[in-house]
């Protein structure tokens, strides 16, 4: 058994040393600097799965030298659909072990959202991770999207801010104001909670599950005091984790944001834009699908 898997990851690695090996191109340096100085530079030849490889190696590669131009703290893949983004990002699997953030685009209207879709909480998930990178710095990571979902408008900082309400062992809450709270902002109780979206309040215990979550937590109460919080796995219901604190985020079906996802990215981000002429047509072909054009971004406004 052991042997029969060792090939299996010695190929896994060697593709993902692939990344390094872009830096011994032709030009490849020279472009990655041009970047670093603030210019654009464009990467020719690369289709398919390569894409995925330029983008892990802008990432990661030359890091290890330190006569390597300074990378950036993001590098951003642009895909032209979102089901390209879905591909790509499974292609990244093959070049680095790190997994990407995802800005997937909604299916719905901006006013149309629902907390319990995926897409809902992906997004969420991603900006709160920004804003916390911002906040306490680390290497350089990736981030995939699609024109479709810049095209969408972005929850603001402020807005977050202000319906994020931090939840600590120890703490004296009000019940009912919190699960009203919660209810008036998309929440669904039910009797057991499986999904994000829902919550689930029976004697001393609460159960919720945050759209960005992907475990919801249990919150064991004293009265009216916390008493524990804890992870669980929504199909045993066995604890996975104790916490001293939980934040949740509970923005609500619709906000009248008109925020960007580039607001929350630092100035040294990098832009990949995989085939730009056809995320510029696959844009407008999406505006042109869309009601209610006045919430979204122009396709000129994203790409600048």
């Amino acid at each position: 058994m052991t042997t029969a898997a060792l090939p299996e990851v010695a190929a896994a690695e060697r593709m993902r040393r692939l990344e390094r090996s872009l830096w011994e191109s032709e030009g490849f340096g020279e472009a990655v600097a041009e970047l670093a100085a603030g210019r654009p530079a464009t990467f020719d030849g690369a289709w398919g799965s390569s894409c995925a490889l330029l983008a892990a190696g802008l990432a990661k590669g030359g890091q290890e030298d330190s006569s390597s131009p300074p990378r950036a703290e993001y590098v951003v893949a642009v895909l032209p659909t979102q089901r390209e983004a879905d591909e790509f990002t499974a292609d990244l699997e093959l070049f680095t072990a790190e997994r990407p953030l995802l800005y997937p685009a909604w299916e719905r209207d901006p006013d149309e959202q629902v907390v319990q879709e995926e897409s809902f909480g992906e997004r969420l998930r991603t900006i709160k991770r920004l804003l916390a990178k911002s906040e306490n710095g680390q290497g350089t990571q990736l981030l995939v999207t699609s024109i479709q979902a810049l095209l969408q408008p972005s929850t603001e900082r402020a807005t977050i801010e202000s319906v994020t309400r931090s939840l600590e062992v120890g703490d004296q809450i009000e019940v009912e104001p919190l699960l009203r709270w919660l209810t008036e902002r998309g929440f669904h109780h039910t009797t057991a909670v499986e999904l994000p979206g829902e919550f689930c309040h029976r004697g001393g215990i609460l159960d919720i599950f945050a759209p960005d979550w992907y475990q919801p937590i249990r919150i064991e109460l004293f009265d009216d005091q916390i008493e524990s919080i804890r992870r669980f796995d929504v199909s045993s219901q066995r604890s996975l984790e104790r916490l001293t604190e939980a934040s949740i985020t509970v923005l609500g079906q619709a906000t009248s944001d008109r925020g960007h996802l580039a607001e929350h990215l630092p100035s040294s981000s990098w832009f990949l834009l995989i085939e730009p002429s056809r995320i510029q047509q696959e844009g407008r072909n999406y505006l042109q699908r869309v009601e209610k054009h006045e919430q979204f971004h122009s396709v000129a406004g994203v790409l600048s």
